[in-house]
């Protein structure tokens, strides 16, 4: 059946034909794939993120520094001028995390 369907069509549409095919098959295990990996990849990358913030609150401490939030703003504009900007900068308290 598939080859009398194939056999009447032109050149183009042959071509056209075995493109579709191909790229259904490669979307379809891009998606299986990506359906499989993506909370591999997240979790990694939740990881590597939840150790980057104790580690530089286990350096605050450590260090012992005490500080309030418009000093770490006055700091960050000091550092970087006035093109980073402090609006989005959050700090969060260290008690609550």
């Amino acid at each position: 059946m598939l080859s009398s369907f194939i056999n009447n069509l032109s050149i183009l549409k042959k071509f056209l034909f075995i493109n579709l095919l191909v790229f259904v098959i490669f979307g379809s295990l891009t998606i299986v794939y990506l359906i499989g990996i993506k909370p591999n990849l997240i979790h990694k990358k939740t990881l590597n993120h939840i150790q980057i913030i104790d580690n530089t609150i286990e350096h605050i401490r450590m260090l012992r520094i005490q500080f309030n939030e418009d000093d770490i703003k006055q700091t960050e504009l000091d550092d970087y001028g006035d093109a980073a900007g402090d609006d989005y900068l959050d700090f969060f308290d260290i008690d609550i995390l």
